[in-house]
């Protein structure tokens, strides 16, 4: 497995670009990137939000309570920036747009549904809206099908939501047979490509980025090698 790189680090937190395969945090009892870190610090280091452990790329890590407080509270109000990249079986259309809709986390099932409205007008309870914005970069022809690059910004933060959402236009992620995807030559082909978001300590505003790995579907795409993610 790859190791996880810092790409900048200060007295309160902590940016690195985790490796796919390595979960965001554990009990202590596996691997898990936080305990990395801990260890590469020498004090506890805490998680202020999450990706999936197939997910690889920037992710911020507080070094302080106080830190991960106020960096958690950007993450609830949606103060940080996200975008991932993500390769598709098929391309959506049109080619760039925004989606919305409702998801329902099932924790036996290990996955989210789009739910719809009930007559009265209510979701059924536990159901949040979400919502994304995607933009086709490249496509590429392959001997199964059309594979297809996309550059998403997250307005909302929903489990699996790029894969729910994706899926719901009968164009899953690369790899991700979770939710239909029937490409057996990857796992699920999801990169956190930038962060951007206020150091709560000085107000600066800081912008991160971080390409995903030259290996199959990424290395489809010549464009990953010409643009640097998330950078104004």
């Amino acid at each position: 497995m790859e190791t996880e790189t810092i790409l900048y680090e200060t007295k309160e937190f902590l940016v690195v670009k985790k490796p796919v395969g390595l979960a965001s945090q554990g009990d202590g009892s596996t691997d898990d990137l936080c305990s990395r870190l801990a260890a590469r610090c020498g004090r506890v280091c805490y998680a202020v939000h999450r990706l999936d452990q197939m997910t690889g790329g920037v992710m911020v890590y507080a070094k302080t309570k106080a830190t991960a407080a106020a960096l958690g509270q950007a993450f609830a109000a949606h103060a940080v920036q996200k975008e991932y990249l993500c390769v598709t079986e098929g391309c959506p259309k049109p080619a760039q747009g925004q989606l919305c809709d409702v998801l329902f986390f099932d924790r036996a099932a290990g996955k989210s549904f789009p739910v719809r409205q009930k007559a009265d007008g209510t979701y059924r309870r536990g159901a949040k809206p979400a919502k994304l914005f995607y933009e086709v970069l490249q496509q590429a022809d392959t001997s199964v099908g059309t594979r297809a690059l996309l550059r998403v910004r997250l307005e909302t933060g929903r489990t699996h939501q790029v894969r729910c959402q994706m899926a719901a236009q009968s164009t899953p992620l690369c790899g991700d047979g979770k939710y239909g995807g029937r490409d057996h030559g990857c796992r699920a082909a999801l990169w956190a490509a930038s962060l951007r978001f206020t150091d709560p300590k000085t107000g600066k505003e800081l912008s991160f980025c971080a390409s995903p790995p030259q290996s199959y579907p990424w290395n489809l795409f010549d464009c990953i090698e010409k643009e640097r993610w998330g950078e104004p």
